[in-house]
């Protein structure tokens, strides 16, 4: 009876719950009733989507025709990535244009996105919802500093040859501080995700040194067999952290994600534990 008059009462802290609720309730999201801006951003939405996946073969490809070193004999500029291809048979349009598309484009769109982050629009999280919806929200800069990533490597690749060791140190190092970055936060919301993306970040790094070492020794045949043997370990990887989720709810019929399910139930239970020993709500402590 006490709990229940302390919600119907008009006590500032109670007024201030309820006026907290109708904000949180107007933030919700209507899709807006014109069918044509709904496909646009639907349309906008899987270019910037492929332009991400993508990023990092097509930047390193793009960025490559600015690469360009002079014959020692003649004189003129080739490609240092197709050596026989002359600098001049690209036209500078040719250069700029997708340079400007598939890396600008990108890189814009997402500070674009990450000032509108604190909006709740449709045009938001339609169309940059992929990269952010993943991700606890304190550590959705993560988003943009694995597309810094992506760029970074490209640029490694393209500019700097195989002979330079320079290239090989910064990719190993990219590499590295990426895995440990994620181990450490944890920014994905899915714990199985966490696993999956430094697994995987260290796989690219297995693999990347065993291509150096099979270059540099003898045992090409081990090198081979490793490499074959991670490029299959990736996929199985994968596929039990995608199916184990599956199995978990479907088979079992328990929560796919057990540990992300304690700690919001945890979380929860301390909330309401403030709340009954010393009469602090949730909504005013800001718990949540």
């Amino acid at each position: 009876a006490e709990y229940m008059g302390a919600l119907l009462s008009n006590s500032p802290e109670i007024l201030e719950i309820r006026d907290r609720a109708a904000a949180r309730q107007a933030l919700r999201i209507e899709p807006p009733s014109g069918r044509g801006f709904v496909l646009l951003c639907h349309v906008v939405h899987w270019v910037f989507m492929v332009l991400n996946y993508f990023l990092f073969p097509t930047a390193a490809q793009i960025l490559a025709v600015w690469n360009c070193a002079a014959d020692p004999a003649t004189g003129v500029k080739y490609l240092v990535s197709y050596p026989n291809l002359r600098c001049d048979a690209i036209s500078t349009a040719l250069k700029v244009v997708p340079t400007i598309v598939y890396i600008v484009v990108p890189f814009v769109g997402m500070l674009v996105a990450m000032s509108m982050a604190s909006e709740r629009s449709y045009f938001f999280h339609v169309v940059f919802g992929f990269w952010f919806d993943a991700y606890k929200s304190p550590y959705r800069m993560f988003a943009l500093l694995f597309l810094l990533r992506r760029l970074g490597l490209s640029v490694v690749v393209a500019f700097l040859p195989q002979t330079n060791l320079a290239r090989h140190v910064l990719i190993v190092v990219v590499l590295l501080l990426s895995a440990l970055a994620v181990f450490d936060k944890m920014p994905f919301y899915h714990h199985h995700a966490n696993h999956v993306e430094v697994a995987l970040q260290a796989l690219m790094l297995v693999l990347y040194v065993t291509v150096l070492l099979m270059n540099q020794t003898d045992n090409s045949a081990v090198g081979v067999a490793c490499f074959y043997g991670a490029l299959v370990l990736a996929p199985c990887f994968v596929l039990y952290n995608v199916v184990m989720p599956v199995y978990r709810v479907v088979v079992l019929g328990v929560w796919h994600d057990q540990n992300a399910r304690d700690a919001i139930v945890s979380r929860m239970a301390a909330a309401h534990k403030m709340w009954f020993e010393h009469g602090v709500h949730p909504l005013v402590a800001d718990a949540y």
